[in-house]
């Protein structure tokens, strides 16, 4: 079965879950992670993942949700953890012309990457237009970090490498399926440095609520790597799996 190793399911409707469960098992989706962006979210996908048995829940702080109030943001997000917690998720740096001080942004990035290692947990991160910085970061601190992934990755193949020799995984999303340069980074990176996700959260921009982007279409980013990579699909959902599991701490 193959897992979603990064999802907003909290944000959607929870009269919706139910369906978008079922689908995702019709489409051999057997675990998916809910990130949080902030408490609130956090706290959902706690929730979520005490009443189904194939959601995971993760906690954090989103560099784009940061506001003028972070120190009280960062420590509501920290009183949240608890044994249904299996990682950070989403952390880290976003440098688009809107975002939050980028010192305030890697301040909560670096309070967050210390918590994670307290709690021995892994960090899911999020790095957009800000990947020298981002991995300058975790370099810097390779000692606190038992291990994660690079979110909706979206960098060169320097960049995978790098992350690769942090001991930490490299998450490919859709974006995989039309991105000759990620297909081609894909091809040059070992499978077993590979997880999927999907990303999904609402996309109320999209008129057709069926072209919303939902776990069940991590099948689709599988199947196009094992087309890149030239594997069996059967063997790019037992490796990615086995990856995400071992990502999560979750193998027997």
């Amino acid at each position: 079965m193959l897992f979603d190793i990064h999802t907003h399911i909290s944000q959607f409707s929870h009269e919706e879950l139910d369906s978008m469960r079922q689908r995702w098992h019709l489409n051999n989706v057997g675990f998916v992670l809910s990130a949080g962006t902030n408490a609130y979210d956090s706290r959902e996908s706690i929730n979520l993942s005490k009443k189904y048995p194939d959601i995971f829940a993760g906690i954090g702080l989103h560099p784009t949700e940061i506001n003028e109030d972070y120190e009280n943001q960062i420590n509501d997000v920290f009183n949240l953890m608890n044994d249904q917690v299996i990682t950070m998720s989403e952390i880290g740096l976003d440098y688009l012309p809107n975002s939050p001080d980028r010192e305030i942004q890697k301040y909560c990035f670096l309070r967050q990457i210390e918590f994670a290692a307290q709690n021995k947990l892994p960090i899911i991160f999020h790095m957009r237009n800000s990947n020298e910085d981002t991995l300058q970061i975790l370099e810097e601190n390779d000692d606190k970090i038992i291990t994660g992934a690079s979110h909706y990755f979206q960098g060169t193949l320097k960049d995978a490498e790098r992350i690769i020799g942090l001991g930490m995984y490299v998450s490919f999303a859709k974006t995989l399926l039309r991105d000759e340069g990620l297909q081609k980074i894909a091809q040059c990176i070992p499978i077993e440095n590979i997880v999927l996700e999907t990303d999904s959260y609402p996309q109320y921009f999209k008129k057709n609520r069926q072209r919303w982007t939902e776990p069940k279409d991590v099948l689709l980013v599988a199947e196009k790597l094992a087309v890149v990579k030239n594997i069996s699909l059967e063997k790019i959902i037992q490796k990615t799996t086995k990856n995400s599991m071992d990502l999560f701490k979750l193998s027997s």
